[in-house]
């Protein structure tokens, strides 16, 4: 059982995940939702506010969904990260919905490209510290790689 936060690479993943048929997709993204529909998946929606622009469900139901809901690991999208800010999201109320994911202390999984990589937005998702596993492509700053092994984040390329 694992939750799938949303965003494209996670999307993409998701996809991948379904169709081995032996897993339970929990997300708060109606996108992926739809994505995996005809999967032999299970597929929990978390309820909330239905944003139209990111296809998302948020807010104090959404929270509530997940703080009464269990699963292994979870698999969160971000829009940028800079080492003075962390991860950080575009959308508030999604990053609020990732920072709730982060307190159920599960196997937390970033699943991200490097152009996101310098790149600050209002919203911080989060600590660092409470991020397992980086995923993500080899355009990644000698820097940045730095940062993540002395905060104890495993780097997966």
């Amino acid at each position: 059982t694992v939750l799938i936060e949303g965003g494209s690479a996670n999307a993409l993943l998701a996809r991948l995940l379904a169709e081995r048929g032996d897993v339970t997709i929990i997300t708060p993204s109606a996108y992926i939702a739809h994505l995996i529909r005809n999967t032999s998946a299970n597929v929990i929606l978390l309820g909330g506010v239905y944003q139209h622009h990111g296809e998302s469900l948020v807010g104090p139901l959404t929270k509530l969904c997940i703080e009464n809901i269990n699963f292994s690991t979870a698999f969160l999208g971000v829009d940028g990260f800079h080492q003075d800010t962390g991860f950080t999201s575009r959308d508030m109320m999604r990053a609020e919905i990732a920072s709730v994911i982060l307190t159920k202390n599960r196997r937390n999984i970033v699943l991200t490209d490097s152009s996101k990589f310098g790149q600050i937005y209002p919203s911080t998702i989060g600590k660092t510290s409470n991020i397992n596993i980086l995923v993500t492509d080899t355009g990644i700053s000698d820097d940045d790689l730095s940062f993540f092994k002395n905060n104890n984040v495993e780097v997966i390329f």
